[in-house]
């Protein structure tokens, strides 16, 4: 039998942070839109016990997950195999590890600024706590799932030109969309339902779309539309709510301003509503939990022995009429993973989780939709997660590389083909996952 316990904490900093998602931005938060959290699921089952942690961030690096579950592992005995980390990418919240000012005249100097321990603090030891809540919660749970398609909300803002087959950014819906062939997106949410006596337990959604609904103020702190979903959950169902962001690396949302972060959440939670007759209860299935690790090449280097000379350098040669952001925001990345990766060579994480039916897929990385598509092609049950077990740049695959666009040219920390060469690694771990379990 399944059991299930869970928990909520306000991951909320009670003092002016450094929000992280725009390279816009030099000054510290002034203000809360409205409230993160973490939310934290215990799945307990014939002796395996799993934690699925869903947490309002742009996403934790990989290191930072490292002592995340160092953490939870010295407290509550759980290996990092059996803790599935996933942050909403959220653009409205702080972050743990240090970062730069690129734009002048701002309240921060330009320059590197250090870790927020501070902010660390308070994350691990709530979070903590919501953990401890959540084991003693533990209740016999019946799961059902449900896939819903939500085609309203996202667009691919990957447009390619007509004209000459090369990738235009369209941060927003462009005015002229004639003029341009739209990739693919992922429409469809998937469910999961759990209850305990007949009554709600726990709701926990995936869909996959940028949270850069803007709000009214870039310096306020906000969980975005994943945090007003998890509220209008409990809200409508009386349960708690829990976001998984999906292939949202080239998906933003159609309308981004004002009420949007609002206006999405509502459809999320009214197509759970209106799609009730859709959910299949799950008689039974292993819960299972595995970590695979995949060879990965930094991209972008500069000499380790010379790293605050070479941050310096950028700062220097980008600075009055010679300021480049591009060339700014390429020196900053060369820098943080030089900082972050002691060689270049190195092995990132791929996470899989059982849940009812379905293969949770997590992936370190902001993934281009076509990934998850494809992956979903060669295995039906899996569903993939982005910036889950670290946040570690963009995944594209090679062929979108000679189109152009963010997601290719500065968003990449790793070489052409660590795309490609997860999405295999994805589809054989699945296989050999289903076999297994």
């Amino acid at each position: 039998m399944l059991r299930v316990g869970c928990s909520k904490v306000d991951i909320t900093p009670d003092f002016p942070a450094f929000l992280r998602g725009y390279a816009s931005r030099k000054g510290l938060s002034d203000g809360i839109e409205d409230r993160l959290s973490a939310g934290v699921m215990v799945l307990d089952q014939d002796g395996t016990r799993i934690l699925l942690l869903t947490v309002d961030s742009i996403g934790i690096g990989i290191r930072y997950c490292e002592r995340i579950y160092k953490a939870i592992g010295e407290r509550f005995g759980y290996g990092e195999d059996r803790i599935y980390l996933a942050s909403s990418h959220t653009h409205f919240a702080p972050g743990f590890s240090g970062y730069c000012v690129i734009f002048p005249d701002g309240e921060l100097p330009v320059g590197k600024y250090p870790p927020d321990d501070r902010y660390y603090d308070l994350f691990i030891v709530r979070l903590l706590s919501g953990i401890a809540e959540a084991e003693k919660n533990l209740e016999d749970t019946e799961i059902e799932e449900t896939e819903i398609p939500v085609p309203a909300v996202p667009f691919n803002r990957r447009t390619i030109k007509r004209s000459d087959g090369m990738v235009e950014m369209s941060w927003l819906y462009p005015d002229n969309p004639d003029d341009f062939e739209f990739q693919k997106v992922d429409p469809m949410m998937t469910v999961w339902r759990f209850k305990t006596h007949g009554v709600n337990k726990a709701i926990l959604a995936r869909f996959g779309c940028h949270p850069v609904t803007g709000g009214f103020d870039e310096y306020a702190i906000s969980a975005d539309y994943p945090g007003h979903f998890q509220t209008i959950v409990q809200r409508e169902f009386g349960c708690p709510g829990f976001f998984l962001q999906g292939t949202a690396g080239d998906v933003v949302p159609m309308q981004r301003n004002g009420e949007s972060r609002r206006d999405i959440a509502e459809i999320l939670v009214r197509s759970i509503r209106l799609a009730e007759r859709s959910f299949r209860k799950i008689e039974s299935f292993k819960l299972a939990a595995k970590v695979v690790q995949v060879p990965a090449m930094l991209s972008t280097t500069c000499p380790r022995e010379e790293v605050e000379t070479h941050l310096a350098k950028v700062f220097e040669d980008n600075s009055g009429d010679g300021f480049d952001v591009e060339k700014c925001i390429k020196g900053v990345y060369e820098y943080e993973n030089a900082v972050a990766y002691p060689q270049d060579n190195t092995e990132l994480p791929l996470r899989l989780m059982r849940l009812g039916d379905k293969v949770l897929v997590g992936m370190p990385f902001e993934v281009l939709t076509e990934i998850g598509l494809r992956l979903r092609k060669a295995c039906p049950n899996a569903i993939l997660t982005t910036i889950t077990g670290g946040y570690e740049g963009y995944l594209p695959l090679a062929v979108d590389y000679p189109h152009g666009g963010y997601e290719t040219t500065l968003g990449p920390y790793f070489q052409q083909g660590t795309g490609d060469r997860f999405l295999l690694a994805a589809i054989d771990a699945v296989k050999a996952f289903d076999k297994e379990s």
